[in-house]
């Protein structure tokens, strides 16, 4: 009996942890994102770029929020409820209003895809299997030794799948799933332009954070299954006319 209650409390201390280190998480990300929401507004700098990427796409109300401090050449999508597009300083200065337009709608393309949740779900459940596994760990609930390994055990390994699925596979799907609803909305050839200035004021790309790298396909793979897409779509409407 000491040895199982004795189990059970390191289970228990471990994942209180572990949940203390998630609360840290989530404070620091609820931080991070209010600092992002009290960027500057580029709207009226690059109106046009709003006009060409509303008029194409129909989503209305975007907002292009710049961060100078940032050392790379990017954009990204933050909310899946809003569109609320972050760029960077060096991309605001590499881009064309032309090739913002793609890259905006490359970015709407995440935000009407929901790509922002998506990634946040996994981690949701994760927290709700965690805290189980804290509730099975208290001794007074009298919860069988056994199911108290078999939550972890899940816990555990749906911590794997995540971690599988958010860093070598999502990611570079959710990048090609974005690339083509730019080029639906007609941004094709703009979004090949626009990459290879982002690729060039990124290089060498060894200074480019490891997520970043990780996450998204290299340039030329890139461009090459961007011009397909733009074929298919040509032919496409080649046959129907």
């Amino acid at each position: 009996m000491n040895a199982i209650l004795a189990m059970r409390l390191s289970s228990f201390y471990l994942l209180v942890v572990l949940a203390g280190l998630t609360v840290i998480h989530a404070v620091r990300y609820y931080r991070r994102r209010t600092k992002i929401y009290r960027l500057p507004e580029i709207n009226e700098e690059r109106g046009v770029v709003i006009s060409k990427v509303e008029e194409a796409t129909g989503i209305k109300g975007i907002r292009l929020l710049v961060d100078n401090n940032a050392r790379v050449a990017n954009l990204y999508s933050i909310s899946w409820r809003r569109p609320v597009i972050i760029v960077t300083g060096l991309a605001n200065e590499a881009l064309s209003d032309d090739e913002m337009a793609a890259t905006v709608s490359h970015e709407i393309g995440h935000y009407v895809h929901k790509d922002p949740l998506k990634k946040r779900v996994f981690f949701i459940i994760d927290a709700i299997f965690f805290a189980s596994v804290i509730l099975a760990s208290v001794p007074q609930l009298r919860f069988p030794l056994l199911f108290t390994l078999l939550l972890m055990l899940i816990a555990i390994l749906f911590l794997v799948f995540q971690f599988m699925i958010l860093a070598l596979f999502l990611p570079k799907r959710l990048e090609a799933s974005a690339d083509d609803y730019c080029v639906e909305n007609g941004f094709g050839s703009l979004m090949i332009s626009s990459l290879r200035k982002l690729y060039e004021s990124n290089s060498p790309p060894s200074r480019l954070p490891k997520g970043i790298i990780r996450s998204h396909p290299d340039l030329e793979n890139r461009i090459r299954r961007i011009e397909e897409k733009m074929a298919v779509i040509h032919n496409g409407r080649t046959i129907s006319s």
